[in-house]
């Protein structure tokens, strides 16, 4: 008989996140640094659920020097399937879907940014009970935002094997 929560697991962590935005796709968006923070529960030993905010800061967009540093924030729901479970050893493949805010002000003065709607798939490995190790690939469908990949490393607080 299998149990409602993850049997060998902890049922909350909290994950926060340093990372790199290195490759966009528009090509003349520059690379930024990135900050998150991610709440998951573990609903089994294979899958988990989240919620994520984000903040990038970055030095241009679209080819255009920005005044100081412009700034992208970001909210989306989370999944994350763990395709391998070793004790505290856990590769997974995951999604998420929400929202974002592009801010900035260029050196010519002008406004630039948006706000939309996005997907994210990823990838990554979790090592230890305390970290974890993520590639994504951040699919905007707003013009004024650039989709670009992103690796990153991250803290778990919680979570982790039994």
């Amino acid at each position: 008989m299998s149990s409602t929560f993850s049997q060998n697991y902890r049922a909350v962590e909290w994950e926060v996140l340093g990372g790199a935005r290195l490759i966009t796709t528009d090509g003349t968006t520059g690379n930024a640094i990135a900050l998150y923070t991610e709440a998951r529960f573990n609903v089994n030993n294979k899958i988990s659920v989240g919620m994520r905010f984000g903040w990038q800061f970055f030095d241009n967009i679209h080819d255009e020097l920005i005044r100081g540093l412009g700034v992208a924030k970001s909210f989306s729901f989370t999944g994350d399937y763990y395709v391998s479970n070793k004790l505290n050893k856990r590769a997974f493949v995951g999604l998420g879907l929400g929202s974002f805010i592009n801010e900035a002000i260029t050196e010519s003065g002008k406004p630039v940014g948006g706000s939309g709607f996005g997907v994210v798939p990823r990838v990554g490995y979790e090592l230890g009970s305390f970290l974890r190790l993520t590639a994504a690939y951040n699919h905007a469908f707003e013009e004024s935002y650039p989709n670009y990949f992103s690796i990153g490393l991250g803290l778990n607080i919680g979570g982790g094997y039994k």
